[in-house]
């Protein structure tokens, strides 16, 4: 679970021109505008990230005029990415002790926001249902009924880990990890995350279909279960595993984002869906092995496999961690390529050799005219 509610320190504050209520303050490699005076550097504070949703509380109440949502947010012509309070907030939910980079999500009942994701189940259960289901759905509870009727099941975590990098702001005592490494940069596209499963077995042979958060055991007109059909994901991860010569025992994983009709309110202008591959990787009892963005493409071109892979952006070494900051922060604002008319949201940066080493980065612009 994301961590949206975290224990954190001030690290520095600095003054906002002509501003006499507030002020600039930066815990790790955030900024966020706050009360003039509220804060000494050092200080402990709670600290929301972006995609925050409030609990209706009155200590919350200030946030009421913004549906209880922490987005980025420009004030003064100061970017401000979440929010910052004192702890001594926590008195309200019963939180007595707590140490830096405690998590107090759950206790304090914050939230992430998902309207988006939302709206895409809905669309999802219109394309599938009868009439009467379709006029049930123009009312939530009624919605929230007939969802209790689906049958689901829980992401596969125990074979592969769910698609989330953490954000690079929150790495800021763990950036000596990536120095003097070769790293790949690829943009991060904001579609539908879906991960296909595959393994042979010896007698049944498994393939799982999945949304960012669960396995989707009927095969639906959903935009995974589409792409699936469509572009013959099953076939394709058959031929690859084939070709890799592995063990009945091992699962192979493809994850990717797919862009189009109602997802993210088709901010590319995708006809139908498209599929963009990110991750390809392998899993059994014994390890887990991610192939790098060169692996994959030497790997697709010698099984003849036609799927797009996300656009590569850069590869790049850093000499300090001070090189690496500047980079992210100047490489990270910069046109989609996939949309060369809006801002990309992002980039994601993995070590070539060591694909579990990652981070995002969002880019503020993009959040500013896109953020929910």
């Amino acid at each position: 679970m994301r961590k949206l509610a975290t224990i954190r320190i001030i690290r520095d504050i600095k003054p906002i021109p002509k501003a006499d209520n507030i002020e600039l303050v930066f815990i790790d490699g955030w900024q966020c505008v706050a009360k003039k005076g509220e804060f000494q550097v050092l200080d402990k504070c709670v600290y929301f990230e972006i995609d925050s949703r409030l609990p209706a509380h009155p200590i919350f109440a200030f946030m009421e005029s913004r549906k209880f949502k922490v987005k980025t947010i420009k004030c003064l012509q100061q970017l401000s990415q979440g929010l910052a309070l004192p702890v001594s907030i926590l008195s309200e939910f019963d939180i007595s002790s707590f140490n830096i980079d405690d998590d107090v999500t759950e206790q304090i009942g914050v939230t992430k926001i998902d309207a988006e994701g939302n709206k895409i189940q809905i669309e999802k259960m219109r394309d599938s249902y009868s009439w009467w289901k379709k006029l049930m759905l123009r009312y939530k509870w009624t919605r929230n009924i007939i969802k209790s009727w689906e049958r689901k099941s829980t992401f596969p975590s125990d074979i592969v880990q769910k698609t989330d990098e953490e954000r690079w702001q929150n790495i800021t005592l763990g950036r000596k990890k990536f120095i003097k490494k070769s790293m790949e940069f690829t943009e991060k596209l904001d579609g539908q995350s879906a991960t296909y499963i595959y393994r042979p077995n010896w007698f049944f042979p498994e393939f799982m279909v999945c949304s960012r958060n669960q396995l989707l055991l009927n095969p639906d007109n959903s935009s995974w279960w589409t792409v699936a059909r469509r572009d013959k994901i099953l076939d394709k991860l058959k031929r690859i595993h084939k070709g890799l010569k592995m063990g009945c025992r091992t699962y192979l994983i493809l994850q990717g984002e797919i862009l189009g009709m109602a997802i993210q309110k088709n901010k590319y202008k995708v006809k139908d869906y498209e599929f963009f591959v990110f991750n390809l990787k392998t899993s059994n009892r014994v390890d887990r092995t991610q192939f790098s963005y060169n692996r994959i493409n030497e790997i697709f071109s010698k099984e003849f496999i036609n799927l797009n892979q996300v656009p590569l952006l850069d590869y790049v070494e850093f000499e300090t961690v001070e090189e690496m900051n500047e980079y992210v922060i100047k490489a990270g604002a910069f046109k989609s390529k996939k949309n060369p008319d809006m801002w990309a949201e992002g980039m994601v940066g993995r070590i070539t050799d060591e694909q579990s080493q990652s981070f995002k980065y969002i880019n503020p612009k993009f959040l500013l005219k896109h953020e929910l």
